[in-house]
Parts: structure tokens; sequence; C-alpha cells
């Protein structure tokens, strides 16, 4: 991932790091990052923020916003993203 974001200007990617990642690899890609948006969630009831730290030669507001979708949605959401966490990202690692 740091060579794809570190060497290809032709495109934009979009990576999202947990935060139970390997802090330091996390802290090289934040570094590497052109843009960089952080995330937070509360658990009760679920609400997910966003927060832009930087956006490449542009201006923005920097104030955490609360993202619009039902708890419900973002159960939705984090089920999907757990099962491919644990059952789908191993097996595409295997290959």
């Amino acid at each position: 991932m740091k060579a794809t974001i570190r060497d290809d200007k032709r495109r934009t990617y979009l990576f999202y790091v947990i935060t139970s990642a390997k802090k330091e690899k996390k802290a090289q890609l934040e570094e590497l990052a052109d843009n960089l948006v952080m995330s937070r969630s509360e658990k009760k009831p679920f609400r997910l923020y966003l927060h832009i730290v930087r956006l490449k030669e542009s201006p923005f507001i920097g104030d955490e916003v609360q993202v619009p979708i039902p708890p419900e949605a973002l159960e939705g959401i984090k089920d999907v993203a757990d099962h491919s966490r644990k059952r789908v990202i191993p097996l595409i690692s295997e290959i």
C-alpha cells in the first residue's frame, strides 16, 4: 500500500485503516496520504463521525460531523465489515 500511495499519482486511491492495525504502519500510511479523513464511532446509540485532517491543495473545514446514517444501517455496515475482516480478507490473503 505504501508504494501505491507514494508512487502512483495517476489515480486516487481510498484506503481504510482500522485503528487496531499496527500503529507504526498506520502512521506511515497517514503520513504518505495526500488527503486524510479520520473517523470515530460511538456505541449507544451507534453513531459515526468524520473529520478532515488534510486535503491536498484544497481548503477545508476540519470540524467533526456526524454521518447522517441511522444506527440500524450502521449496524448492518458493521456486520458486513466484521464478516469481511474475519472471513473474506483471510481467504484473499491466502491467494
